[in-house]
């Protein structure tokens, strides 16, 4: 720097060269303190940027505030630098700074002299005023400044500045070797604030999702797990929300699925929240959404069942539905359960172990686990809030059960009736089949009865079984069963490989021919007879003693006297109870004996006269005995105490009336007495069997009939109905006139019917012995008969046997002799039963015409010699034919002559008590007929029901033996209508009868073609059906007339005791009832019968195709219906 002059003044060299050279060390000081300063103030930013970093991460926007500020410092300390020599470019300036610098110092008195003197030579009016004294004092500073040491212009202040580098750079080195990534993650993110660097942390960062969802509204779990590259694993964490926050421990040990985690619980939330995390230095925020948990909406199995249940034409898995976690499954059989999710899934375990998911849908297949423990997480993390716990409860397949239920079956059967069982078969899952089995001493057979196809299985479980109900018919003739003992047992199998049929109680029947039942019948009617006759001498007893007390004189009755006319009327009543069940027998006998084709008409005619004797004495005449006895007692007691206690009360006559009165001892011991027949076969009521008003009328019907000599025409069977839609309150019965009957008056007329009575028994009691005898009489000579048949087959056969083998070597077999000799064992056994029974006959009756066919029997050996002829068959075949032969005519000549002349003489038709009238003997075949062909479609719906589970070939001889047996009805209904016609005037008398009759003809014979295809199915039924529909029509009467209301063929009543009693309804005690119901076929209604339950159809479209022209007579348009 140049010396200057202020005006006139020089400033010495030397001092301005020491001002000058200060004015540099002083810049230069300035630039190194300005560095450092500037160094050091960043440095301290960083390193508290560094500490604040390892707490909490530095917002952007205070990282972008201290990035500038250190821009500023920087910036700041430059223009400081540049600034000073710009104000320090004067010597005063430089003299001002020496001065103030060396104010501390030793030479601070020639600095401010230094200072002073320049400010004067720079003050012009100080100049001015002393110019010289300036420049002297200048000159004198110069001399001093000379000595003056080049140290006093250094600056000392850089020396701490230095020191102050030298601990920046050394902790620089420390802080950048302890922890180079966090300092350097410091510095960009310092030096770059706007860009999206991660905080350095020493705890490492774990990866976690931008929303994790929990359960709406419910505490749930939420865990944190730290990666593994972490140089700093913290004991533990804190998770933190708006006012509550929760420290969690990391787990060391103990669950595994918890193991290096914090696991927290965070309380329900309602909404979206924003939770923080700090772990350590790490800080996260974490978004929590809560939402619904995945819930269950369907679980399905899907069972494949076993092989054995599965058919080809059916899927062989099937679909349940799981209720309460548990479904069944039979062992064998595989299944996979199907569950279906409200949410969509993103994994589920089972049994602790992972499976795929689709959607929202799970399939687990089940192997052999009994137990099923099912997890699932949604997409959205969320977790179920308990697994599901599915049990599979194994089955074995049970075995199935039958259960046989019957009407009651009578000790002995024929072989031609049919047996009817109502079956129930029931297995878990399917019935293969239903077998009738019978089996006999040397012979078994079986019938399959059903199911008519196999079904599919549809249910998984037992608990609810497949039942299924089935028909079943026996009839011994039909399946070729030896008479004899029967037993019949039911099996039912199912598919099980390894399960045997499951067979029923056995049910064991004795089968008798038509002779051997007319014998056991004989014996029945005879016990029957027995009882009958026990009851006809308990009422004479009880008749002897009404007499005896009736001769009493008055003054000996007393109170005594009353009770035992009392107890008279009480035995009275029991007699006529045990009546009833007499009767009732005695109808069930006939019914039985109407089955049998070898009891006459006659017999059975007289059977049911008896029996219906007897009905009337136990419902009408012994009850009204009963009666009048009981008011006699009662008008005893009440006169006793009439003269007793004269001013007493009326009602002690009550009291003891009352007292004597107990349960069953009145009349009416039923409600349904008195009641009337709705519906009969027959075709009319019967006086009666209707209402007080229906008997009146029918009373007087009758007395208008005989009046004007006409008689009940008897016509075909038929259903009538009882009309009540139009019927009127019956008016209640007038009260009893007041007075006091004389007790001799009530005595006698009970006295009176009473001699009616057993008189009326005695001809009873007649009529059986009659009926008994003629009974014995027709048994034997039908069984001589037969065996005489049998000795006839017998010569025949010998005959063809020796024509065969005639002058050939006598080598016979065995199988060619041995059916001869069994018929000639059978013969002998069956001579010697009747011997016997004829014996028994003779003991017990003196019948001289028995005895002397009975002594010839024991003359002739016939046993013996019959013995004797099973050998000569095989050793003398020419002898065993001539004795064949003789027997044949023996026995043939016995059973005549067990026969009086005239006694099968049949009464011709005019005898009949009315010539247009159907013989007995006609509706009596109709009526059998009818129920062998009710029979024959109960045993073609069996047929059909068993179609499926029957061998090909057994249903088609099934089929074809119900054809013949429909063939044999219908040859029995020609017969039938040939006999008509060969009645005199038959066409004339029973026109409508004989068209009738034809139709049903007709219909047999188109079941009979049906049935021959084989088909059993609705065609056949309904052709049978229009058959028995056209047998059996059904009528609507009024029970106000007295029966005549319908129309054509039919007539009134009939004189028939046994039709009568045969062709009664079924609900002989049903109540009559108001009813709006309209029921009439065959008559001139068109409304279809409500019976026909089974292809009606098919009934229809055959009435429609086989119409004819309706014929122009009353009779023919109601058979055309």
């Amino acid at each position: 720097m140049n010396p200057q002059r202020i005006e006139s003044i020089e400033i010495p060299e030397r001092l301005a060269e020491l001002l000058s050279r200060f004015g540099r060390a002083q810049w230069r000081g300035l630039i190194k303190r300005r560095l450092a300063m500037g160094v050091l103030l960043i440095w301290a930013v960083f390193m508290a940027c560094c500490v604040v970093e390892r707490l909490q991460a530095i917002p952007a926007l205070v990282r972008a505030v201290i990035l500038i500020g250190i821009v500023c410092v920087a910036l700041f300390q430059l223009l400081q630098i540049l600034i000073w020599p710009l104000r320090h470019r004067g010597l005063m300036a430089l003299a001002s700074r020496f001065a103030q610098d060396q104010h501390d110092s030793q030479h601070a008195d020639f600095a401010d002299r230094l200072f002073g003197a320049i400010e004067l030579s720079q003050n012009p009016r100080e100049l001015a005023r002393s110019k010289d004294l300036c420049q002297a004092s200048l000159h004198r500073l110069d001399q001093q400044a000379g000595p003056l040491d080049d140290r006093l212009f250094d600056d000392s202040s850089p020396s701490i500045w230095r020191r102050g580098l030298v601990a920046f750079l050394l902790g620089s080195l420390l802080c950048i070797a302890a922890m180079p990534a966090a300092c350097w993650n410091t510095t960009q993110r310092v030096l770059l604030p706007w860009h999206s660097i991660e905080r350095y942390t020493f705890v490492a960062k774990p990866s976690l999702p931008a929303i994790v969802h929990v359960p709406v509204g419910e505490t749930s779990s939420w865990s944190l797990q730290l990666p593994s590259g972490g140089r700093w694993i913290p004991a533990t964490a804190t998770l933190a929300g708006e006012d509550w926050s929760q420290s969690a421990e990391l787990v060391t040990g103990g669950d595994e699925q918890l193991a290096g985690r914090y696991p927290f619980e965070i309380p329900g939330l309602q909404q979206p929240s924003e939770l923080t995390v700090r772990v350590g230095d790490l800080q996260i925020t974490q978004r929590f959404s809560p939402a619904s948990r995945p819930v269950l909406k369907s679980l399905d199995a899907e069972v494949c069942l076993p092989n054995y249940l599965q058919l080809a034409d059916q899927d062989p898995c099937l679909k349940t539905t799981i209720d309460d976690g548990v479904f069944a499954l039979v062992k064998g059989a595989s299944a996979s359960v199907l569950a279906t999710f409200s949410k969509p899934l993103s994994h589920a375990t089972v049994n602790g172990k992972t499976i795929a998911v689709t959607g929202d849908r799970l399939e687990i297949p089940v192997d052999g686990q009994d137990e099923i423990l099912v997890d699932w997480v949604d997409e959205l993390g969320i977790a179920v809030a308990e697994p599901l716990l599915i049990t599979v409860d194994r089955f074995d397949d049970r075995l199935p059960a039958l259960q046989v239920t019957h009407d009651p079956i009578d000790q002995r059967v024929l072989d031609s009736q049919p047996l009817e069982f109502r079956l129930l078969a029931e297995d878990d899952f399917r019935v293969r089949e239903v077998t009738l089995h019978w089996r006999s001493a040397d012979q078994k057979g079986q019938r399959v009865l059903g199911p008519a196809q196999r079904l599919t299985v549809t249910s998984l479980s037992n608990d609810q079984p497949v039942r299924l109900p089935l028909q079943a018919v026996f009839q011994a003739s039909a399946m070729h069963a030896p008479n004899g003992l029967v037993e019949l047992q039911f099996s039912i199998a199912d598919d099980h490989p390894e399960h045997h049929p499951v067979f029923s109680q056995p049910i064991e029947l004795q089968v008798l021919s038509a002779n051997d039942h007319a014998i056991w019948l004989s014996n029945q009617l005879e016990r029957w007879q027995q009882s009958a006759l026990d009851l006809r001498d308990q009422e004479l007893q009880l008749f002897q003693r009404n007499q005896t007390l009736y001769s009493q004189p008055a003054d000996r009755r007393d109170a005594d006297w009353a009770e035992q006319v009392f107890r008279q009327a009480r035995e009275e009543t029991i007699n006529a109870r045990q009546l009833r069940q007499v009767a009732a027998e005695g109808k069930r006998l006939l019914q039985m004996a109407a089955r049998n084709q070898r009891v006459e008409v006659q017999e059975l005619e007289t059977l049911a006269t008896s029996v219906s004797a007897l009905s009337k004495m136990a419902n009408q005449q012994m009850p009204e005995v009963s009666k009048l006895l009981k008011q006699a007692a009662d008008l005893a007691d009440a006169s006793l105490a009439a003269a007793m206690l004269p001013a007493a009360d009326p009602s002690a006559d009550a009291d003891i009336a009352k007292d004597r009165t107990k349960p069953g001892d009145t009349d009416n011991e039923s409600p349904f007495q008195a009641a009337a027949d709705t519906e009969t076969t027959q075709g009319d009521l019967k006086p009666g069997q209707g209402s007080a008003e229906t008997n009146a009328n029918a009373e007087t019907n009758a007395t208008a009939s005989s009046s004007d000599g006409s008689k009940p025409r008897l016509g075909l069977l038929s259903t009538n109905v009882v009309d009540t839609s139009g019927r009127k309150v019956k008016p209640t019965a007038p009260s009893k006139a007041e007075g006091q009957q004389q007790v001799d008056q009530a005595l006698a007329e009970a006295i009176e019917r009473h001699t009616e009575l057993v008189a009326q028994f005695d001809e009873v009691a007649d009529q059986l012995k009659a009926l008994l005898g003629n009974l014995e009489d027709s048994t034997l000579v039908k069984r001589l008969k037969s065996v005489s048949r049998m000795q006839n087959r017998l010569s025949v056969q010998l005959s063809h046997q020796m024509e065969r083998r005639f002058a050939q070597p006598a080598d016979q077999s065995d199988a060619e002799v041995e059916p001869l000799v069994q018929q000639v064992a059978e013969a002998s056994r069956k001579v010697g039963l009747v011997m016997d029974d004829l014996d028994a006959f003779c003991e017990r009756r003196d019948v001289p015409h028995f005895a002397h066919v009975l002594a010839e029997m024991k003359a002739s050996l016939v046993t013996q010699k019959l013995s004797q002829l099973e050998k000569d068959v095989v050793d003398r075949p020419g002898l065993a034919f001539s004795a064949a032969e003789y027997w044949a005519d023996t026995l043939d000549r016995w059973a005549d002559d067990l026969v009086l002349p005239g006694e099968q003489q049949e009464p011709s038709n005019s005898t009949l008590k009315n010539p247009k009238s159907l013989s007995p003997k006609i509706l009596l075949e109709l009526m059998r007929i009818l129920e062998s062909e009710v029979n024959l479609r109960t045993q073609t719906r069996i047929a059909q029901q068993g179609k499926q589970a029957m061998e090909p070939n057994d249903y088609m001889a099934e089929a074809i033996r119900l054809s013949e047996t429909q063939d044999l009805l219908r040859d029995r209904m020609d017969v039938v209508i040939d006999t008509l016609i060969a009645v005199p005037e038959g066409q004339v008398h029973f026109r409508g009868e004989i068209d009738l009759l034809g139709f049903a003809s007709d219909a047999m014979v188109d079941a009979t073609k049906t049935l021959v295809q084989p088909e059993t199915g609705p065609p056949a039924i309904a052709a049978q059906t229009e058959a028995i529909e056209l047998l059996l029509r059904s009528n609507k009467v009024n029970p106000d007339t007295s029966g005549n209301s319908r129309q054509g063929s039919q007539g009134g009543t009939t004189d028939q005791a046994a039709l009568t009693l045969l062709a009664e309804g079924l609900n002989e005690k049903a109540m009559q009832r108001d009813s709006e119901t309209l029921l009439s076929t065959g008559g001139q209604n068109h409304r279809v019968p409500q019976v026909i339950q089974f292809g009606l159809q098919e009934y229809y479209q055959r009435l429609d195709q086989r119409r004819r022209p309706e014929p122009s007579s009353p009779s023919n348009q109601e058979a055309s219906q």
